[in-house]
């Protein structure tokens, strides 16, 4: 059915809002959600509770995520559903701020209050997932993903590196627990910004009662949800095996490189600036070669960027192999994410992606279980976390060499060489890529 005009301009507003919503959200986990297990560091969390805090909330979130379509009908709008649950996720930060001040249990406190905060805000992840699909348009979904996080994800960056100023400029006068509470109460401030943009952004009708009511036994079962069920196992036992190693990696930097919270912050932030520069071309490239390419493409290399932590603790080699990673992440996610709506559609899309997120949210927290088991036994490494890095990117390739030659591409698209994707993502594609950006970028720098 052809769309009104009015309609078209509403999603129009509403796709821009939802970028200035992404932006500040983001912001939100720039500032907050991204330091919560350096925070745990600082209260002195053992490495089993630092495995705990990266897999209770993730599990229970996703579980959660199950009662997606009855709080859909019990809210009769996905506009209302996330607005209510995003308020109590934007209070969490209270509580988590404040449990420094409090007596023993400090770590345990802050796990109850970190699943509250993952429970609050991934809820509505189906819902949000739902909207979204109806405001995008499909033949141009990756190119607008790709360019609303740019947006985010220099949001990210930006917010990332004034929470490692502040925290380090709060360490220098010796009052490190000053610096978290005044970046997660930004951290509170930008969630409630993000929510105000939200509200405004328009909800297309939507039928409740449309909804297909399917089990989880029938999703299992059926034959018409194979392909995506295929996809949504090899995401879930790739973050498996992403999360075994996933936590340790604060503890190692912290703990047994030493590294203040600026260099902390600097090293983490260049995969994010990474990403920036290369999202919106890997979602042209989704929208151009298929999401089974990029994410084949991707896979290749996840399991090599946790081994390469092992060979050198030098700042510069962190440097590049973080920026390494962020331009491999991009494409992983991107495509992840276009895959799952390009193998759903309107009536089923809240349902399938809820099981994708309790099958993702079960490796999420199998995988640092595994993890903490590992670093507590480990003694073939100087350090207590390398051995976990190494586990990590075996798994990694075995679940890719195992679950990739199954999976399928559901739309027509152009063929092209892994080489010559590489090619044109990092030097031709869409405006000539990475490289020109940077030497315009030089040029720019030598005018002035």
């Amino acid at each position: 059915m052809k769309e009104s005009k009015e309609l078209k301009e509403q999603k129009k507003k509403s796709l821009k809002y939802s970028i200035f919503d992404g932006s500040f959200y983001a912001a939100s986990i720039g500032l907050g959600e991204s330091f919560f297990l350096a925070f745990a560091v600082l209260l002195n969390s053992s490495a089993q509770m630092i495995g705990l805090i990266s897999s209770v909330p993730n599990l229970l979130s996703s579980l959660f995520q199950l009662m997606s379509n009855e709080l859909l009908f019990l809210f009769k709008s996905r506009k209302k559903l996330i607005s209510f649950f995003a308020i109590f996720e934007a209070l969490m930060y209270i509580p988590i701020t404040l449990i420094f001040l409090l007596g023993t249990f400090k770590p345990f406190y802050l796990l109850i209050f970190v699943s509250l905060y993952w429970v609050f805000g991934r809820i509505t992840n189906p819902s949000w997932n739902s909207w979204m699909g109806d405001l995008v348009d499909s033949k141009n979904r990756g190119k607008y993903f790709g360019i609303r996080y740019k947006f985010t994800g220099m949001s990210t960056f930006l917010s990332y590196i004034v929470a490692g100023l502040i925290l380090n400029q709060a360490n220098f006068f010796n009052n490190k627990y000053l610096g978290f509470a005044i970046i997660f109460s930004l951290a509170f401030l930008s969630r409630i910004l993000s929510l105000y943009f939200l509200l405004k952004k328009y909800e297309p009708s939507y039928d409740v009662k449309k909804n297909v009511k399917l089990g989880f036994k029938e999703f299992l079962s059926y034959n018409k949800y194979r392909e995506y069920r295929k996809l949504v196992f090899y995401l879930g036992f790739i973050s498996f095996a992403v999360y075994i190693s996933s936590p340790f990696f604060v503890s190692y930097m912290l703990n047994d490189l030493k590294m203040s919270y600026i260099i902390f912050t600097i090293v983490n932030a260049t995969s994010i600036i990474a990403k920036y520069l290369t999202m919106s071309l890997w979602g042209s490239a989704c929208d151009k070669y298929g999401s089974k390419k990029i994410i084949s493409f991707a896979s290749i290399f996840l399991p090599i960027i946790p081994v390469l932590w092992i060979i050198s603790g030098n700042l510069f080699y962190l440097l590049v192999i973080q920026f390494f990673a962020g331009i491999i992440w991009a494409a992983y996610e991107i495509s992840a994410f276009n895959y799952l709506y390009n193998l759903t559609d309107r009536r089923t899309r809240t349902r399938l992606i809820s099981f994708n997120n309790v099958i993702n949210g079960i490796g999420l927290f199998l995988g640092p279980m595994i993890g903490a088991i590992i670093v507590k036994y480990n003694t073939f490494f100087w350090s207590k976390h390398l051995f976990v890095f190494l586990i990590s990117g075996i798994a990694r390739s075995v679940v890719a060499l195992w679950f990739l030659p199954k999976l399928q591409e559901p739309r027509k698209v152009k063929t092209i060489s892994y080489h010559r994707l590489a090619y044109n993502v990092l030097s031709t594609m869409p405006t000539m890529g990475i490289i020109n950006r940077l030497i315009t970028f030089r040029r720019k720098v030598v005018k002035k």
